[in-house]
């Protein structure tokens, strides 16, 4: 059996698993999941490389290359996972902003600054704000808080060890943002590196923040995205019933790491002060 397919069998049998709450059982199979795709990769050493340089770049000090003085982009920070993909379908049918996720185009924004004019001017040449969201963001916060010194910031927070659980447990197209993901160790040191991206650079922030919570955005969406809206400077709008329910489903993925067991997951001291330093109980 090809090893991308022995992976997504894998995965199913560890969803099979931890479904039937056999959660040692469950974990085995995802571990077999990214071992299976791991041998299927003739690269890497160079993607493992690539990896690190990312995080040594989003270590550097902020330059003061200051490309622009908009104050209409608002930047979501936050680590790989469900809150990336919840957040822009929850925010896009919002007819005031437009919503970014596609890597390419927000590696343009953060170099062009024409590119930005472009996307900033709606049908009528008026302004129009853009809320940009990718993990791939968290590694470009030198660059954001350097060029873009009036931008907002959306600190989207997660508990880093539900965090750690959801990257092992999922398929992933592996790049250099996704490589550590193929076994746990990594998995738990790369998340932890890289919420302490945000720790390193909160120091020298100037742009204005707002920290929300994946969880309180899950069970308490309406009162939550209000307070987005208000920050990005939008009007409040109703959210529809299948978003409302798109977000009942994801209640289930909360503390969904207490279930397993620390012989099979085992978590760092490292991670442990970060979810602290985050407010997250580690029970």
């Amino acid at each position: 059996m090809p090893a991308l397919l022995q992976s997504q069998v894998y995965g199913q049998l560890g969803q099979i698993e931890e479904s039937a709450e056999n959660f040692d059982k469950a974990f085995n199979h995802y571990r077999a999941a990214r071992s299976s795709q791991k041998t299927a990769l003739d690269n890497l050493p160079a993607l493992s490389e690539a990896s690190q340089a990312l995080l040594r770049d989003a270590r550097r000090p902020a330059n003061d290359d200051i490309l622009s003085d908009i104050d209409l982009i608002t930047f979501v920070i936050s680590l790989p996972g469900e809150e990336t993909a919840l957040l822009p379908r929850l925010l896009e049918t919002h007819k005031d902003i437009d919503v970014i996720s596609e890597d390419e185009t927000i590696d343009r924004l953060l170099s062009d600054d024409n590119y930005i004019q472009e996307l900033l001017a709606n049908a009528h040449g008026q302004p129009k704000p853009l809320v940009c969201i990718s993990p791939y963001l968290l590694l470009k916060l030198p660059t954001i808080q350097a060029r873009f010194p009036n931008a907002k910031l959306l600190h989207l927070t997660r508990h880093p060890k539900d965090v750690c659980l959801g990257c092992f447990s999922s398929e992933h197209e592996i790049n250099a943002l996704t490589v550590p993901f193929l076994e746990w160790l990594p998995t738990v040191d790369w998340i932890t590196q890289l919420q302490e991206v945000w720790f390193i650079h909160e120091a020298n922030r100037n742009n204005p923040v707002l920290q929300i919570g994946f969880e309180t955005l899950a069970t308490e969406p309406a009162d939550t995205i209000e307070s987005i809206c208000g920050f990005i400077g939008i009007s409040h709008f109703e959210l529809t019933v299948d978003q409302a329910k798109d977000c009942t489903q994801h209640q289930k993925d909360i503390g969904r790491w207490l279930a397993f067991s620390s012989d099979s997951a085992p978590f760092s001291n490292e991670l442990s002060s970060i979810c602290a330093r985050l407010g997250y109980l580690n029970y």
